[in-house]
Protein backbone atom coordinates (compact mmCIF):
# COMPACT_ATOMS: atom_id res chain seq x y z
CA UNK A 1 0.00 0.00 0.00
CA UNK A 2 1.29 3.43 -0.88
CA UNK A 3 1.24 6.57 1.27
CA UNK A 4 -2.13 7.11 2.99
CA UNK A 5 -1.11 10.22 4.93
CA UNK A 6 -2.73 12.63 2.48
CA UNK A 7 -6.06 10.76 2.39
CA UNK A 8 -8.81 12.18 4.57
CA UNK A 9 -11.30 9.37 3.94
CA UNK A 10 -11.20 5.99 2.24
CA UNK A 11 -12.01 6.30 -1.44
CA UNK A 12 -10.77 9.87 -1.88
CA UNK A 13 -9.57 10.51 -5.42
CA UNK A 14 -8.12 13.45 -7.34
CA UNK A 15 -9.74 14.22 -10.71
CA UNK A 16 -6.67 15.23 -12.67
CA UNK A 17 -8.34 15.23 -16.08
CA UNK A 18 -11.61 14.57 -17.89
CA UNK A 19 -11.29 15.99 -21.39
CA UNK A 20 -13.18 15.72 -24.65
CA UNK A 21 -10.88 15.52 -27.68
CA UNK A 22 -12.29 16.68 -30.99
CA UNK A 23 -9.61 16.85 -33.64
CA UNK A 24 -6.83 19.03 -32.22
CA UNK A 25 -9.16 20.77 -29.76
CA UNK A 26 -9.29 19.71 -26.11
CA UNK A 27 -12.29 20.63 -23.92
CA UNK A 28 -12.20 20.34 -20.13
CA UNK A 29 -15.49 18.58 -19.26
CA UNK A 30 -14.99 17.88 -15.55
CA UNK A 31 -18.06 20.00 -14.75
CA UNK A 32 -20.22 17.93 -17.14
CA UNK A 33 -19.29 14.39 -16.09
CA UNK A 34 -21.35 13.43 -13.05
CA UNK A 35 -19.52 10.11 -12.88
CA UNK A 36 -17.14 7.92 -14.84
CA UNK A 37 -17.28 4.11 -14.84
CA UNK A 38 -14.45 1.96 -16.20
CA UNK A 39 -14.65 -1.81 -16.52
CA UNK A 40 -11.63 -4.15 -16.72
CA UNK A 41 -11.81 -7.94 -16.93
CA UNK A 42 -9.20 -10.67 -17.42
CA UNK A 43 -11.68 -12.46 -19.71
CA UNK A 44 -12.21 -9.35 -21.87
CA UNK A 45 -9.58 -8.06 -24.29
CA UNK A 46 -10.13 -4.31 -23.77
CA UNK A 47 -11.43 -1.72 -21.34
CA UNK A 48 -14.93 -0.29 -21.69
CA UNK A 49 -16.82 2.36 -19.77
CA UNK A 50 -19.37 5.11 -19.69
CA UNK A 51 -20.02 8.50 -18.15
CA UNK A 52 -23.26 10.23 -17.21
CA UNK A 53 -23.23 13.80 -18.49
CA UNK A 54 -25.36 16.55 -16.96
CA UNK A 55 -25.34 19.12 -19.74
CA UNK A 56 -26.71 22.61 -19.07
CA UNK A 57 -24.74 24.19 -21.94
CA UNK A 58 -26.03 22.04 -24.82
CA UNK A 59 -22.50 20.70 -25.28
CA UNK A 60 -23.74 17.73 -27.27
CA UNK A 61 -25.03 20.14 -29.94
CA UNK A 62 -22.41 22.89 -29.77
CA UNK A 63 -19.48 20.47 -29.97
CA UNK A 64 -21.29 18.28 -32.47
CA UNK A 65 -20.55 14.98 -30.71
CA UNK A 66 -20.94 12.32 -33.39
CA UNK A 67 -18.73 9.35 -32.48
CA UNK A 68 -15.43 10.68 -33.85
CA UNK A 69 -14.44 12.19 -30.49
CA UNK A 70 -12.29 10.77 -27.73
CA UNK A 71 -12.48 11.16 -23.99
CA UNK A 72 -9.35 11.31 -21.85
CA UNK A 73 -9.46 10.64 -18.11
CA UNK A 74 -6.92 10.61 -15.31
CA UNK A 75 -7.56 9.85 -11.64
CA UNK A 76 -5.14 9.48 -8.75
CA UNK A 77 -5.54 8.51 -5.11
CA UNK A 78 -3.95 11.25 -2.94
CA UNK A 79 -0.40 10.32 -1.94
CA UNK A 80 -0.15 7.65 -4.67
CA UNK A 81 2.13 7.70 -7.71
CA UNK A 82 0.08 5.27 -9.80
CA UNK A 83 -2.92 6.59 -11.69
CA UNK A 84 -5.88 5.21 -13.58
CA UNK A 85 -5.79 7.03 -16.89
CA UNK A 86 -6.33 6.54 -20.57
CA UNK A 87 -7.75 7.84 -23.81
CA UNK A 88 -10.96 6.22 -25.03
CA UNK A 89 -13.03 6.38 -28.19
CA UNK A 90 -16.65 7.50 -27.77
CA UNK A 91 -18.89 4.87 -29.37
CA UNK A 92 -22.47 5.84 -28.53
CA UNK A 93 -24.81 8.08 -26.58
CA UNK A 94 -28.06 6.79 -25.12
CA UNK A 95 -30.60 7.32 -22.31
CA UNK A 96 -30.87 10.97 -23.34
CA UNK A 97 -33.33 12.96 -21.22
CA UNK A 98 -34.27 16.50 -22.25
CA UNK A 99 -35.18 18.89 -19.44
CA UNK A 100 -36.14 22.53 -19.51
CA UNK A 101 -32.70 23.86 -18.56
CA UNK A 102 -30.45 20.85 -18.90
CA UNK A 103 -30.22 17.44 -20.46
CA UNK A 104 -28.79 14.17 -19.19
CA UNK A 105 -27.29 11.44 -21.32
CA UNK A 106 -24.89 8.51 -21.07
CA UNK A 107 -21.68 8.54 -23.13
CA UNK A 108 -20.22 5.09 -23.81
CA UNK A 109 -16.57 4.56 -24.70
CA UNK A 110 -13.99 1.85 -25.41
CA UNK A 111 -10.20 1.75 -25.41
CA UNK A 112 -8.56 2.96 -28.61
CA UNK A 113 -7.20 -0.51 -29.37
CA UNK A 114 -10.67 -2.03 -29.04
CA UNK A 115 -12.13 0.57 -31.38
CA UNK A 116 -9.36 0.06 -33.93
CA UNK A 117 -9.86 -3.72 -33.83
CA UNK A 118 -13.41 -3.30 -35.09
CA UNK A 119 -12.21 -1.95 -38.47
CA UNK A 120 -9.01 -3.95 -39.13
CA UNK A 121 -9.01 -7.33 -40.88
CA UNK A 122 -6.08 -9.70 -41.33
CA UNK A 123 -5.27 -12.22 -44.05
CA UNK A 124 -1.53 -12.56 -43.44
CA UNK A 125 -0.08 -15.96 -42.57
CA UNK A 126 1.45 -16.34 -39.11
CA UNK A 127 3.83 -19.11 -38.04
CA UNK A 128 5.98 -19.77 -34.99
CA UNK A 129 5.73 -19.83 -31.24
CA UNK A 130 2.32 -18.64 -30.07
CA UNK A 131 3.51 -15.89 -27.72
CA UNK A 132 5.54 -14.37 -30.56
CA UNK A 133 2.58 -14.56 -32.95
CA UNK A 134 0.37 -12.71 -30.47
CA UNK A 135 3.03 -10.07 -29.84
CA UNK A 136 3.44 -9.53 -33.60
CA UNK A 137 -0.32 -9.23 -34.20
CA UNK A 138 -0.65 -6.70 -31.38
CA UNK A 139 2.38 -4.56 -32.28
CA UNK A 140 1.64 -4.53 -36.02
CA UNK A 141 -2.09 -3.87 -35.85
CA UNK A 142 -3.27 -2.59 -32.45
CA UNK A 143 -0.51 -0.83 -30.52
CA UNK A 144 -1.47 2.80 -29.85
CA UNK A 145 -0.85 3.83 -26.24
CA UNK A 146 -0.33 0.84 -23.94
CA UNK A 147 2.43 -1.69 -24.38
CA UNK A 148 1.90 -5.45 -24.19
CA UNK A 149 3.56 -7.29 -21.32
CA UNK A 150 4.31 -10.94 -22.16
CA UNK A 151 4.94 -12.71 -18.87
CA UNK A 152 6.30 -16.00 -20.20
CA UNK A 153 7.21 -17.85 -23.38
CA UNK A 154 4.88 -20.61 -24.59
CA UNK A 155 5.58 -24.24 -25.35
CA UNK A 156 3.28 -24.19 -28.38
CA UNK A 157 3.86 -23.34 -32.03
CA UNK A 158 1.40 -23.18 -34.89
CA UNK A 159 0.81 -21.90 -38.40
CA UNK A 160 -2.44 -20.32 -39.59
CA UNK A 161 -3.90 -17.96 -42.16
CA UNK A 162 -6.77 -15.85 -40.77
CA UNK A 163 -9.77 -15.49 -43.07
CA UNK A 164 -10.07 -11.71 -42.71
CA UNK A 165 -10.45 -11.94 -38.94
CA UNK A 166 -9.96 -8.94 -36.67
CA UNK A 167 -6.67 -8.79 -34.72
CA UNK A 168 -8.36 -9.63 -31.42
CA UNK A 169 -10.21 -12.58 -32.96
CA UNK A 170 -6.85 -13.89 -34.19
CA UNK A 171 -5.28 -13.35 -30.77
CA UNK A 172 -8.13 -15.15 -29.01
CA UNK A 173 -7.94 -18.06 -31.45
CA UNK A 174 -4.23 -18.43 -30.73
CA UNK A 175 -4.52 -18.06 -26.93
CA UNK A 176 -7.15 -20.83 -26.86
CA UNK A 177 -4.53 -23.17 -28.32
CA UNK A 178 -1.56 -21.96 -26.28
CA UNK A 179 0.00 -23.28 -23.11
CA UNK A 180 3.07 -22.96 -20.94
CA UNK A 181 2.61 -25.76 -18.41
CA UNK A 182 -1.20 -25.56 -18.56
CA UNK A 183 -3.46 -24.04 -21.27
CA UNK A 184 -4.85 -21.19 -19.16
CA UNK A 185 -3.42 -18.40 -21.34
CA UNK A 186 -5.22 -15.04 -21.32
CA UNK A 187 -4.89 -11.79 -23.26
CA UNK A 188 -6.47 -8.76 -21.58
CA UNK A 189 -6.15 -5.04 -20.93
CA UNK A 190 -5.68 -3.76 -17.40
CA UNK A 191 -5.89 -0.12 -16.47
CA UNK A 192 -2.08 0.13 -16.76
CA UNK A 193 -1.04 -2.15 -19.66
CA UNK A 194 -2.04 -5.07 -21.90
CA UNK A 195 -1.07 -8.52 -20.66
CA UNK A 196 -0.42 -11.91 -22.21
CA UNK A 197 -0.12 -14.25 -19.27
CA UNK A 198 -1.38 -17.49 -17.79
CA UNK A 199 -3.70 -18.08 -14.87
CA UNK A 200 -0.91 -20.10 -13.26
CA UNK A 201 1.37 -17.06 -13.49
CA UNK A 202 -1.25 -14.69 -12.07
CA UNK A 203 -1.94 -17.01 -9.15
CA UNK A 204 1.74 -17.63 -8.41
CA UNK A 205 2.58 -13.91 -8.40
CA UNK A 206 -0.60 -13.05 -6.50
CA UNK A 207 0.05 -15.46 -3.64
CA UNK A 208 3.45 -13.86 -3.12
CA UNK A 209 2.05 -10.33 -3.21
CA UNK A 210 -1.44 -10.06 -1.69
CA UNK A 211 -2.87 -6.69 -2.67
CA UNK A 212 -5.24 -6.22 0.29
CA UNK A 213 -6.79 -8.11 3.18
CA UNK A 214 -10.54 -7.45 3.20
CA UNK A 215 -12.96 -8.22 6.04
CA UNK A 216 -16.71 -8.63 5.73
CA UNK A 217 -19.23 -7.93 8.48
CA UNK A 218 -22.86 -8.89 7.94
CA UNK A 219 -23.77 -6.04 10.31
CA UNK A 220 -22.57 -3.62 7.62
CA UNK A 221 -20.28 -1.60 9.85
CA UNK A 222 -16.69 -1.45 11.00
CA UNK A 223 -15.63 -0.95 14.61
CA UNK A 224 -12.47 0.87 13.55
CA UNK A 225 -12.64 4.17 11.62
CA UNK A 226 -8.93 4.38 10.75
CA UNK A 227 -8.08 4.85 7.07
CA UNK A 228 -6.42 1.44 6.83
CA UNK A 229 -9.43 -0.34 8.32
CA UNK A 230 -11.91 1.55 6.17
CA UNK A 231 -10.02 0.47 3.04
CA UNK A 232 -10.13 -3.12 4.29
CA UNK A 233 -13.87 -2.96 5.00
CA UNK A 234 -16.27 -4.67 2.58
CA UNK A 235 -19.29 -2.43 2.10
CA UNK A 236 -21.36 -5.06 0.28
CA UNK A 237 -20.91 -8.75 -0.57
CA UNK A 238 -22.81 -10.90 -3.05
CA UNK A 239 -22.18 -14.59 -3.63
CA UNK A 240 -22.54 -14.99 -7.41
CA UNK A 241 -21.73 -18.69 -7.88
CA UNK A 242 -21.05 -21.42 -5.37
CA UNK A 243 -21.44 -24.74 -7.19
CA UNK A 244 -23.73 -26.53 -9.63
CA UNK A 245 -22.98 -30.25 -9.91
CA UNK A 246 -25.25 -30.94 -12.88
CA UNK A 247 -23.88 -28.03 -14.87
CA UNK A 248 -20.31 -29.07 -14.06
CA UNK A 249 -20.99 -32.62 -15.23
CA UNK A 250 -22.60 -31.39 -18.46
CA UNK A 251 -19.63 -29.10 -19.09
CA UNK A 252 -17.07 -31.87 -18.59
CA UNK A 253 -15.51 -30.22 -15.54
CA UNK A 254 -15.14 -33.36 -13.42
CA UNK A 255 -14.28 -35.66 -16.31
CA UNK A 256 -14.61 -35.79 -20.09
CA UNK A 257 -13.53 -37.65 -23.20
CA UNK A 258 -11.97 -36.34 -26.41
CA UNK A 259 -12.32 -38.11 -29.76
CA UNK A 260 -9.97 -36.90 -32.49
CA UNK A 261 -10.51 -37.80 -36.13
CA UNK A 262 -7.69 -37.38 -38.62
CA UNK A 263 -9.58 -36.85 -41.88
CA UNK A 264 -6.43 -37.38 -43.98
CA UNK A 265 -5.28 -40.65 -42.40
CA UNK A 266 -8.84 -41.76 -41.57
CA UNK A 267 -7.84 -42.52 -37.99
CA UNK A 268 -9.49 -41.67 -34.71
CA UNK A 269 -8.22 -41.74 -31.15
CA UNK A 270 -9.85 -41.41 -27.73
CA UNK A 271 -8.47 -39.56 -24.72
CA UNK A 272 -9.97 -39.46 -21.22
CA UNK A 273 -9.63 -36.54 -18.81
CA UNK A 274 -9.94 -36.66 -15.00
CA UNK A 275 -10.41 -33.25 -13.38
CA UNK A 276 -9.30 -34.35 -9.92
CA UNK A 277 -6.05 -35.79 -11.24
CA UNK A 278 -5.47 -32.61 -13.27
CA UNK A 279 -6.09 -30.47 -10.15
CA UNK A 280 -2.87 -31.77 -8.65
CA UNK A 281 -0.83 -30.63 -11.67
CA UNK A 282 -1.68 -26.91 -11.76
CA UNK A 283 -1.31 -23.84 -9.60
CA UNK A 284 -4.15 -22.92 -7.21
CA UNK A 285 -5.06 -20.16 -4.79
CA UNK A 286 -5.22 -22.80 -2.03
CA UNK A 287 -4.75 -26.57 -1.73
CA UNK A 288 -7.95 -28.59 -1.96
CA UNK A 289 -10.52 -28.80 -4.79
CA UNK A 290 -13.91 -27.12 -4.41
CA UNK A 291 -15.71 -30.47 -4.72
CA UNK A 292 -15.49 -33.78 -2.80
CA UNK A 293 -13.00 -36.31 -4.11
CA UNK A 294 -15.67 -39.04 -4.25
CA UNK A 295 -17.93 -37.14 -6.65
CA UNK A 296 -18.93 -39.11 -9.76
CA UNK A 297 -16.38 -38.57 -12.53
CA UNK A 298 -17.48 -40.32 -15.71
CA UNK A 299 -15.61 -39.33 -18.91
CA UNK A 300 -18.61 -40.48 -20.98
CA UNK A 301 -20.73 -37.67 -19.45
CA UNK A 302 -19.17 -35.14 -21.82
CA UNK A 303 -17.56 -36.07 -25.13
CA UNK A 304 -15.65 -33.66 -27.39
CA UNK A 305 -15.12 -34.48 -31.06
CA UNK A 306 -12.36 -32.68 -32.99
CA UNK A 307 -11.29 -33.27 -36.59
CA UNK A 308 -7.80 -32.55 -37.83
CA UNK A 309 -5.40 -32.88 -40.72
CA UNK A 310 -1.82 -31.73 -40.79
CA UNK A 311 1.40 -32.23 -42.68
CA UNK A 312 -0.27 -32.20 -46.09
CA UNK A 313 0.51 -28.61 -46.99
CA UNK A 314 3.62 -26.61 -46.09
CA UNK A 315 4.31 -26.66 -42.32
CA UNK A 316 0.89 -27.31 -40.79
CA UNK A 317 1.42 -28.96 -37.41
CA UNK A 318 -0.52 -31.40 -35.27
CA UNK A 319 -2.91 -29.25 -33.20
CA UNK A 320 -2.57 -31.72 -30.28
CA UNK A 321 -6.13 -31.25 -29.04
CA UNK A 322 -5.53 -33.89 -26.37
CA UNK A 323 -2.99 -31.58 -24.68
CA UNK A 324 -5.17 -28.49 -24.30
CA UNK A 325 -8.83 -28.82 -25.36
CA UNK A 326 -10.29 -30.67 -22.34
CA UNK A 327 -7.79 -29.04 -19.98
CA UNK A 328 -8.68 -25.48 -21.00
CA UNK A 329 -12.37 -26.32 -20.81
CA UNK A 330 -11.81 -27.48 -17.22
CA UNK A 331 -9.74 -24.41 -16.27
CA UNK A 332 -12.22 -21.87 -17.69
CA UNK A 333 -15.14 -23.52 -15.91
CA UNK A 334 -13.18 -23.65 -12.66
CA UNK A 335 -12.61 -19.89 -12.87
CA UNK A 336 -16.38 -19.35 -12.67
CA UNK A 337 -17.24 -22.09 -10.19
CA UNK A 338 -16.96 -20.07 -6.96
CA UNK A 339 -17.32 -16.36 -7.56
CA UNK A 340 -18.21 -13.45 -5.28
CA UNK A 341 -18.63 -9.70 -5.78
CA UNK A 342 -17.59 -7.15 -3.17
CA UNK A 343 -17.93 -3.35 -3.04
CA UNK A 344 -14.97 -1.56 -1.47
CA UNK A 345 -13.30 1.85 -1.40
CA UNK A 346 -11.13 2.40 -4.46
CA UNK A 347 -7.42 3.02 -4.92
CA UNK A 348 -5.67 3.79 -8.18
CA UNK A 349 -2.76 1.37 -7.69
CA UNK A 350 -4.98 -1.69 -8.22
CA UNK A 351 -5.30 -3.65 -11.44
CA UNK A 352 -7.33 -6.63 -12.54
CA UNK A 353 -5.45 -9.92 -12.03
CA UNK A 354 -4.33 -8.98 -8.52
CA UNK A 355 -4.94 -11.32 -5.59
CA UNK A 356 -6.66 -10.41 -2.33
CA UNK A 357 -7.51 -12.17 0.91
CA UNK A 358 -11.11 -12.05 2.13
CA UNK A 359 -12.25 -12.96 5.66
CA UNK A 360 -15.94 -13.88 5.90
CA UNK A 361 -17.46 -14.91 9.26
CA UNK A 362 -19.76 -17.91 9.56
CA UNK A 363 -23.46 -17.03 9.64
CA UNK A 364 -24.25 -18.37 13.10
CA UNK A 365 -25.91 -17.10 16.26
CA UNK A 366 -23.33 -15.94 18.80
CA UNK A 367 -23.05 -14.50 22.28
CA UNK A 368 -21.57 -11.18 23.38
CA UNK A 369 -18.11 -12.73 23.75
CA UNK A 370 -18.19 -14.03 20.18
CA UNK A 371 -14.70 -14.27 18.66
CA UNK A 372 -15.06 -13.37 14.97
CA UNK A 373 -11.41 -14.17 14.21
CA UNK A 374 -11.95 -17.80 15.27
CA UNK A 375 -15.26 -18.11 13.40
CA UNK A 376 -14.39 -17.32 9.79
CA UNK A 377 -15.96 -19.55 7.19
CA UNK A 378 -13.11 -21.89 6.11
CA UNK A 379 -14.50 -22.27 2.57
CA UNK A 380 -15.64 -18.76 1.69
CA UNK A 381 -12.66 -17.10 3.37
CA UNK A 382 -9.22 -17.18 1.80
CA UNK A 383 -7.35 -16.01 -1.28
CA UNK A 384 -9.27 -14.74 -4.31
CA UNK A 385 -8.11 -13.71 -7.75
CA UNK A 386 -9.68 -10.45 -8.97
CA UNK A 387 -11.12 -11.22 -12.41
CA UNK A 388 -13.20 -8.06 -12.94
CA UNK A 389 -13.12 -4.51 -11.56
CA UNK A 390 -15.84 -1.92 -12.04
CA UNK A 391 -14.33 1.45 -11.10
CA UNK A 392 -16.78 4.25 -10.39
CA UNK A 393 -15.55 7.81 -9.92
CA UNK A 394 -18.16 10.28 -8.66
CA UNK A 395 -17.91 13.47 -6.61
CA UNK A 396 -14.17 12.95 -5.90
CA UNK A 397 -14.91 9.46 -4.58
CA UNK A 398 -13.69 6.15 -5.98
CA UNK A 399 -15.55 2.90 -5.31
CA UNK A 400 -14.86 -0.51 -6.80
CA UNK A 401 -16.99 -3.58 -7.42
CA UNK A 402 -14.59 -6.51 -7.47
CA UNK A 403 -15.55 -9.85 -9.00
CA UNK A 404 -13.30 -12.40 -7.36
CA UNK A 405 -12.74 -16.09 -7.99
CA UNK A 406 -11.66 -18.79 -5.57
CA UNK A 407 -10.99 -22.13 -7.26
CA UNK A 408 -9.70 -24.09 -4.25
CA UNK A 409 -10.13 -24.35 -0.49
CA UNK A 410 -7.68 -24.30 2.42
CA UNK A 411 -9.53 -27.29 3.92
CA UNK A 412 -10.92 -30.37 2.21
CA UNK A 413 -14.68 -30.65 1.71
CA UNK A 414 -16.14 -32.68 4.57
Amino acid sequence: MENLENIKAAGDVLIEEISLLKGNIVYDIRTFAANVVIQEDIFSNVLTGYSVFIDAASMITQFGINGTEKIRIKYRTPGFRQTIEGTFQITSIDERFLGEKEQIYVVHFISLEGFLDNSVRLNKKYSGRTDRIIRDIFNENLFIEKELIVSESHNTSLSFLPAFWSPLKCINWVTNRSYKTTPGILFFEGNKKFYLTSLDKLITLGKNDIYQNYVYSAAGRSNDDSIEKRYAFIQQLNLINYFDVLQAQDYGFYASKLVTHDIALKQYKEFSFDGLEYHRRKEHTDTFPTYPIDIIRNPESHIHVRTKQYGLFENNQDPKYEVWAMQRNHIMYEMNNLKISIKVSGKTDIEVGSMINISIPKSIAHSDNYDMEASFDPYLSGKYLITNIRHEFAMSKHTMDLECVKESFSEPIK
